[in-house]
């Protein structure tokens, strides 16, 4: 027996996205028991993507805008079991809900950062406004659909919700006010957690996640803690320390969190930080490079922005791999909670993170004096790079850092998550493995 993966997206499966990672590595881990059939299936998204972005060698892409409704994309993939990450994202709340309905088995993703302070009411309401009402970046070759307007594209999405509880036979009243409670809970929190989205077998990293989904109402029998499966193939560093060249100018590749792409600022501020910055350090005859995010950010927009503003042009990367990029380099530079974080501590390299004009450069998430160097003040940031670099890094320290931000383990999590995975379809389906 084949079982048919169903899993919702918005960013195309062949980026080097989390979730989709996490995915790929639990259903590498559980194909080793099981015959499985994957098919992605893409939803619009902001900014939007290009579809020849989205074809994958490997496993099966079909595009939402392709079909009339969700209920049609059901009909066409027939899963037997949906794979949904833990976020309250139109497309993940409606594919949940379509699956219950129709009783098909639904796997939760809930790999997130356990660490972030509650943003305020004010906070969050200001960036959802700023969301809905900013203005796109339209790229000719995108589809129709994705040149809509930010406002335009929510109301999309919300009608299309709408439709999908008409689909499921909920009441009309009971409709109106699981729209407005969703509305109120988007408005009131940027990363919202609910029973809405809870599947029959949800898959989380750290035990302070678990007790959040307890606190919101999940059936404490359908968690399990695995550690986070994005990081299966990272070994932390072997040697007791880290040794470095006697080198007086660190390379330094800037990782900026895609922060006005998520609407917690402005791109015009977002891209005056980066410029002060980048020039700061070219000032000081630095060697400096651009990673931006693979999935949220627009290249196009970034070359665009920095170009003629900087004091000489510097490298932007996106869709290369951060790990073998940071290989090239001596130093890390961010701001805010990105994951980007976990990739240079699992290299033992040096964090510089930015904690300054935080309107902009959002929480700084991670706290660890041993790993990170906190630059309170661009006009320090010089003597930042210089004192982080001289750190000694542990070994210890890193699998001490991992142990409280990813459950790390020895084991990988993709394999901890597959045998739970193949317990439940094997009693669901009554299976047997692959290999007998």
């Amino acid at each position: 027996m084949i079982l048919n993966v169903l899993i919702p997206t918005n960013s195309p499966p062949t980026f080097n996205d989390a979730f989709l990672n996490q995915c790929k590595n639990i259903l590498k881990s559980l194909s080793k028991k099981i015959n499985l059939h994957i098919t992605w299936v893409m939803f619009p998204s902001l900014p939007p993507y290009n579809k020849l972005d989205c074809i994958s060698t490997n496993d099966s892409v079909i595009f939402s805008d392709d079909f009339e409704d969700i209920t049609k994309i059901f009909e066409y993939v027939k899963p037997d079991v949906v794979f949904i990450n833990g976020s309250l994202d139109f497309h993940n709340l409606e594919n949940i809900l379509v699956a219950k309905f129709k009783k098909i088995p639904t796997i939760t993703l809930f790999f997130r950062n356990p660490y972030f302070k509650k943003e305020s009411v004010i906070f969050t309401i200001k960036s959802r406004l700023r969301s809905i009402f900013m203005k796109d970046n339209i790229d000719v070759n995108m589809s129709h659909h994705n040149k809509s307007t930010a406002l335009r594209f929510f109301f999309y999405r919300l009608l299309s919700l709408s439709k999908t509880l008409n689909y499921i036979k909920f009441p009309k009243i009971l409709s109106f006010f699981f729209l407005l409670q969703y509305i109120k809970m988007s408005f009131s929190d940027m990363s919202p957690v609910h029973k809405f989205i809870s599947g029959d077998i949800n898959l989380c990293n750290v035990e302070k996640n678990k007790n959040i989904l307890i606190n919101s109402d999940f059936k404490n029998s359908s968690i399990f803690v695995v550690g986070d499966p994005y990081f299966d193939n990272h070994e932390i560093h072997k040697s007791k320390n880290l040794i470095k060249k006697n080198i007086l100018k660190p390379k330094i590749l800037f990782v900026p969190t895609p922060t006005h792409e998520h609407s917690l600022c402005s791109s015009k501020d977002e891209y005056n930080l980066i410029i002060n910055v980048v020039n700061t350090i070219l000032k000081h005859d630095f060697d400096v490079a651009l990673k931006i995010h693979p999935s949220s950010s627009l290249m196009n927009e970034y070359v665009n922005a920095l170009k003629g503003n900087t004091l000489q042009p510097i490298k932007i990367f996106q869709s290369e791999d951060l790990v073998e990029l940071l290989k090239n380099y001596d130093i890390m530079l961010t701001y805010g909670g990105t994951s980007a974080i976990y990739d240079a501590i699992l290299l033992a390299k040096p964090i510089v993170n930015l904690d300054f004009n935080n309107d902009v450069t959002g929480q700084a998430i991670f706290r660890d004096n041993k790993l990170i160097t906190h630059c309170t003040d661009i006009s320090s940031l010089i003597l930042d790079f210089e004192y982080a670099y001289k750190k000694t890094i542990n070994s210890s320290d890193i699998e001490f850092f991992f142990q409280k931000y990813l459950g790390y383990s020895k084991n990988k999590p993709s394999e901890l998550a597959a045998n739970i995975l193949y317990v439940y379809l094997k009693k669901t389906f009554k299976l047997k493995r692959s290999d007998e």
